[in-house]
């Protein structure tokens, strides 16, 4: 489909309104069959995009937006790392963003996921002493 369509110095519509923290537009295009599961360059989903540029709401409608369409599976992947083996729920915790994870855990993130340092979000909460985020994880 058009929406789908991108090389390698384009973005696709949805990637920009997610950039753009464009929530209205984000929803037109997930209604709209756009690929929720597209990649950016480095390996991250467009939920590591919408946390890392503090779009709660996107993030938000990513994860509501609906697992089934007939019988195939459309919803985002929230255990997917990008190209730094980080999850969403990690990157969440390294950003100190507090009702981002939150989010993420009501969603069912995995917290038990390791990088390829074993590192889980709760270490880098330790790390970087979040006590708040620490007690969220444990």
């Amino acid at each position: 489909s058009r929406l789908a369509e991108e090389n390698r110095k384009r973005k696709t519509a949805l990637i920009l309104s997610v950039e753009s923290g464009n929530s209205e537009i984000v929803k037109m295009l997930l209604k709209a069959n756009a690929n929720i599961n597209e990649k950016l360059f480095d390996a991250s989903n467009l939920l590591h995009l919408s946390i890392i540029k503090g779009y709660r709401d996107i993030s938000r409608i990513l994860l509501e937006f609906p697992k089934k369409s007939q019988v195939t599976y459309t919803g985002i992947d929230i255990n997917e790392k990008d190209g730094n083996g980080l999850t969403p729920l990690m990157l969440a915790t390294a950003l100190g963003d507090r009702d981002t994870v939150k989010l993420l855990l009501e969603f069912g993130a995995d917290k038990k996921i390791e990088t390829a340092q074993n590192y889980t979000a709760l270490s880098f909460a330790k790390d970087l002493g979040y006590k708040e985020i620490i007690q969220m994880l444990q």
